[in-house]
């Protein structure tokens, strides 16, 4: 399923470009982007290409933290009006509410869920990419940007947020320890962050609640024009109950707080079924888990509700093709390849 992005994301991306001896325009109809891109800020542009353009700029300029270079200038004005939402919000909780409801008039690629367990909260991030693309430096953007984003409200409570990253750890970590102020968890088996619960309703200092309800509605009146997705909500659903071995209708009904026939009649509306959802989360991430993490395939079985090892490589062969093993294999020899140091446009 294809998805978008704002141009907002590459706001500052020319620059970054010709800091690093790259030609942004060049660069960006190589990636079959409009040039005006770099320009305008409300575009939707396609996910995938946005991602391919991220890492044919590492490759090209030899930064493999261009990612991270692009996501140090964000700030919450990159989030147009749902950067003021944010902005006034009165707790770490309360934002996250929101950036759950809506993000995807931001970033459609983003499936953001907030878990808790006992103590410990964690914030998956995942990037919904094209099985088989490499999002690396998408990823480091989009959760860099959060981070920055997120220090620009709390500065103090950078240090209570480990970042997680299913990617292997870079061969050089500096730019990593500079730009997040401590090593993050690499070869991870999430996107995101961990902090502690109380992080969470920590206050926000810049807050403006008499403003926050004035921008909320102009957020909802620009944004909700396009109406909620019921599926949107249990693709989230689904992410977090995957490893628990409890992803049904039933459970996925009780966690939106509503019965099994209402979310039935709802995705109908949509075009979708639970079953299909289910099936569409496991396929992408699935595949983004063996192609992107060292994590041993017997290890994946119960992260996508699989009782065993093998009934998770009989699925895996039936939906791609080839066992995930094999398809790992395939795709390693395929990046160390000579062909994979082509230039963008090269014949």
């Amino acid at each position: 399923m294809s998805s978008g992005i704002r141009s907002a994301a590459l706001s500052e991306y020319a620059d970054v470009a010709r800091s690093l001896g790259l030609d942004p325009v060049a660069m960006v109809l190589a990636s079959r982007l409009p040039v005006a891109s770099l320009t305008e800020r409300d575009l939707m542009l396609p996910t995938e290409r946005v991602c391919a353009l991220l890492e044919a700029s590492a490759q090209r300029s030899r930064c493999p933290t261009f990612g991270l270079a692009l996501a140090q200038h964000r700030r919450l004005s990159h989030l147009g009006e749902l950067g003021l939402l944010l902005r006034d919000l009165p707790t770490v909780r309360d934002i996250m509410q929101a950036v759950t409801e809506f993000v995807r008039f931001h970033n459609e690629s983003l499936v953001y869920a907030l878990e808790q367990e006992g103590n410990t909260a964690h914030i998956l991030m995942e990037n919904r990419v094209t099985t088989g693309s490499a999002s690396r430096q998408f990823c480091e953007f989009v959760q860099g940007s959060a981070f920055r984003i997120f220090l620009g409200q709390f500065a103090d409570a950078g240090s209570q947020l480990r970042v997680c990253f299913r990617h292997e750890a870079p061969d050089d970590p500096r730019m990593h320890l500079q730009f997040f102020g401590h090593a993050p968890v690499f070869s991870h088996d999430f996107n995101g962050f961990v902090c502690p619960v109380s992080l969470l309703d920590q206050r926000n200092p810049a807050a403006d609640p008499e403003f926050s309800l004035c921008t909320r509605s102009l957020v909802e009146a620009r944004m909700g024009s396009a109406g909620t997705r019921r599926s949107d909500d249990v693709r989230r659903v689904v992410m977090q109950l995957l490893p628990t071995g409890r992803c049904d209708a039933e459970h996925i009904a009780a966690s939106l707080g509503v019965d099994r026939r209402t979310v039935h009649r709802q995705l109908a509306r949509e075009g979708a079924t639970v079953s299909s959802l289910i099936e569409e989360v496991r396929g992408e991430f699935s595949v983004r888990y063996v192609l992107e993490s060292n994590i041993p395939i017997s290890d994946l079985a119960p992260l996508f509700g699989f009782h065993s090892t093998s009934a998770l490589v009989n699925w895996y062969r039936r939906r791609n093709g080839l066992p995930p093993a094999h398809h790992r294999r395939q795709h390693a020899d395929a990046l160390s390849s000579p062909a994979q140091g082509k230039e963008p446009g090269a014949a």
